[in-house]
C-alpha cells in the first residue's frame, strides 16, 4: 500500500484510534454531531469479483448519513486495491486489513472502528437495495426498538436456502427462518455492552441475536432490501470453515505419517 492511496488510509485509521478498544465508555459516549448515525461494516476474504458490487450498493442509498467500515479478513487477491480505489474517491469509507481471523473476529473489528449510533452489516457478496438504510431508519425513529432483523431477498437457486441447523444437529433449516447477520440493525452500544459476536465457527449471528432479544427491544423489518446471494460455497463464514478443516486434515495426515 504505497502513494496518495495509503496515506489515505492512514489518516482515516488515526482519526479513529480511540474508537478501536470495546469499552463502556465507548458505548455510552455523547453522541458527536459529526458522526453518522449509521455504521455499515462489511466484512471479505478474497472478493475482489464481488466486493466492489458490494460497496457500490451502499454508495448508492437513499439515506446518505452512513460511514462504510470495510474489514479485510486477510484477502490476497487484489481486494485491497478494489477498495481502497473506491475509498479514495468517498471519505465515508474506512479500510481495515488485518490477518485470517473469520467473520465474527472480523466483524468485531468493524465495530471497534465504527462511530454510528446504529451498527448494520454487509457480507462483500451481497448487495443493498437502495433504500435499505432508509427503511430500517424510517422504522427504529417510529417505534422504541433497540434491534431490528430481517428483510432479507434471496438471490439463487432454492435448493442453496437450505443450511445445516445448529439447534437441530443433523437437521436442516430454511434460511428465511434463520437470523442472517448481515440484516441485523442495532444499537452500537447494545453490541459493544455485549461484547460483539461470539467466537463461534458458525451461527454466530444465531447466537448474538439470541443475547439479544433476552434483555433488547427487537422488531422485524418486513422490508426485503437486504439482497443476500447464494452461491454455494462461497459464502465467507463458509470459506473459512473449509480453510479450517483443511488444515486438521494436513494435521491429522502428518500426524499419520509420523505415527507409521
Amino acid at each position: 500500500m504505497t502513494g496518495d492511496a495509503g496515506e489515505s488510509l492512514r489518516s482515516r485509521k488515526r482519526s479513529h484510534e480511540r474508537s478501536l478498544a470495546l469499552t463502556s465508555r465507548h458505548a455510552d459516549s455523547a453522541p458527536d454531531a459529526r458522526c453518522p448515525a449509521v455504521s455499515v461494516i462489511l466484512c471479505t476474504y478474497n472478493r475482489r469479483g464481488l466486493v466492489g458490487r458490494a460497496i457500490r450498493s451502499v454508495l448508492a442509498q437513499t439515506f446518505a448519513a452512513f460511514e462504510l467500515v470495510v474489514i479485510d479478513d486477510g484477502s490476497t487477491d487484489g481486494t485491497a486495491e478494489v477498495v481502497l480505489a473506491f475509498a479514495a474517491r468517498d471519505a465515508r469509507i474506512i479500510y481495515e486489513r488485518h490477518a485470517n481471523r473469520g467473520l465474527a473476529a472480523a466483524r468485531n473489528a468493524g465495530l471497534a472502528l465504527a462511530r454510528g449510533k446504529w451498527v448494520t452489516f454487509l457480507d462483500s457478496d451481497d448487495a443493498y437495495a437502495p433504500d435499505h438504510l432508509a427503511a430500517r431508519i424510517a422504522l427504529v425513529a417510529a417505534r422504541p426498538v433497540d434491534a431490528l432483523f430481517g428483510g432479507v431477498r434471496f438471490v439463487g437457486r432454492r435448493p442453496l436456502r437450505y443450511v445445516a441447523d445448529v439447534e437441530r444437529p443433523g437437521h436442516k433449516i430454511h434460511l428465511a427462518h434463520c437470523h442472517i447477520g448481515g440484516a441485523l440493525f442495532v444499537r452500537r452500544a447494545v453490541l459493544v455492552r455485549l461484547g460483539g459476536f461470539p467466537a463461534l465457527p458458525y451461527a454466530e449471528d444465531h447466537e448474538l441475536m439470541k443475547r439479544i432479544e433476552e434483555g433488547y427491544r427487537v422488531a422485524r423489518c418486513v422490508r426485503r432490501s437486504y439482497l443476500y446471494n447464494l452461491r454455494g460455497g462461497d459464502r465467507m463464514g463458509i470459506q473459512y470453515l473449509e480453510r479450517q478443516r483443511s488444515r486438521r486434515a494436513g494435521q491429522h495426515a502428518l500426524l499419520a505419517r509420523r505415527a507409521a
